[in-house]
């Protein structure tokens, strides 16, 4: 899962105007400043798939008798996630 907040209509409220450059179409693909457009909204989601197939390719190695269907998050522990119990706080 991955959020990201908009402030687009705060800025246009504050009149504050955007300029960015880049290199490339997707080089600021997720900038909270300004809308999505389509392709970045599906290469977000695609960068977010490949993640999360990493992420339980990784934890079937390393549990190697745990269920297929124990792979949804809610199922999985923190530690699962790379994280201490505690560990923010």
């Amino acid at each position: 899962m991955s959020r990201r907040s908009f402030v687009q209509s705060l800025l246009e409220w504050a009149k504050v105007d955007l300029e960015v450059y880049r290199s490339g179409p997707l080089k600021d693909a997720g900038n909270p400043m300004r809308g999505s457009t389509e392709a970045e909204r599906a290469y977000l989601q695609a960068l977010v798939d490949t993640l999360a197939q990493q992420f339980y390719g990784d934890v079937r190695k390393a549990r190697p008798k745990m269920e297929e269907g124990d792979f949804s998050a809610s199922k999985m522990p923190a530690s699962s996630w790379g994280m201490r119990p505690n560990a923010l706080g």
